[in-house]
């Protein structure tokens, strides 16, 4: 049986209630971590999609522009 997300935030909470103030901060912490993490999912693809907008190129365009013309090598 899942416990919905209301739940588990009031059982969170009224866990750490009881701790000591050092590991409450220890706490908080890893939660940072944890959602530093979740921001880290993003796909690295949709992070440089902006810079892929313009005309379109072949693969021998692609090609001549990392290594050059045919007759350049």
């Amino acid at each position: 049986m899942r416990i919905n997300h209301e739940d588990l935030i009031a059982k969170v909470m009224s866990s750490v209630g009881g701790l000591p103030a050092f590991r409450i901060e220890e706490l908080l912490d890893y939660i940072e971590f944890l959602k530093s993490r979740e921001e880290k999912t993003e796909d690295p693809i949709l992070k440089v999609a902006g810079i892929l907008s313009g005309e379109p190129i072949s693969a021998k365009e692609i090609d001549e522009e990392l290594y050059g013309k045919e007759g350049q090598r």
